[in-house]
């Protein structure tokens, strides 16, 4: 295995709807994907959680909890990402499209499964049950899952 980076990304829900972001640039485009990027040096996992959201839609979130922690591998690349994915649930301020995403609320029966980036469509809909989720997925480039592993747990053993 080689290095390890680590990201965060949330899904902000207002009771059964869920808030995604269309990418308007870079990689992923065109893709809805949830909010968060990379953790940098000087920050924790929440903090970053929180940083990214402001960032990209303009929310301050009040309360979030750990949903998951996947790890993705590029058949392509020697560095594993560990994602810790959060939902969050209480948050304030007015949504606001940065230049990257453009923010869009969906019912639960509306959610763009076809549109979604690759690396949501397996594990978004096990996160929407409520449970804790640990799990693997092998990409091949931006477009093709080779393979996925996905566990629920009672706890997170870090």
């Amino acid at each position: 295995m080689g290095q390890k980076k680590c990201y965060s990304l949330a899904l902000i829900m207002k009771g059964r709807d869920i808030l995604l972001g269309y990418k308007k640039r870079g990689v992923g485009y065109g893709k809805w994907h949830c909010f968060g990027g990379p953790v940098e040096s000087d920050e924790s996992i929440q903090e970053a959680t929180g940083r990214k959201i402001k960032d990209q839609c303009g929310l301050v979130v009040r309360k979030f909890e750990k949903a998951a922690i996947l790890d993705f591998e590029n058949k392509n690349d020697s560095v594993i990402t560990e994602v810790h994915v959060f939902v969050a649930t209480e948050f304030e301020d007015t949504l606001e499209e940065s230049r990257e995403l453009s923010p869009q609320w969906f019912g639960p029966r509306e959610i763009p499964f076809d549109s979604l980036w690759i690396n949501i469509k397996d594990w978004l809909p096990k996160v929407l049950l409520g449970k804790l989720l640990k799990g693997y997925i092998l990409f091949q480039g931006n477009e093709a899952v080779l393979y996925s592993k996905l566990n629920f747990v009672e706890i997170f053993n870090l």
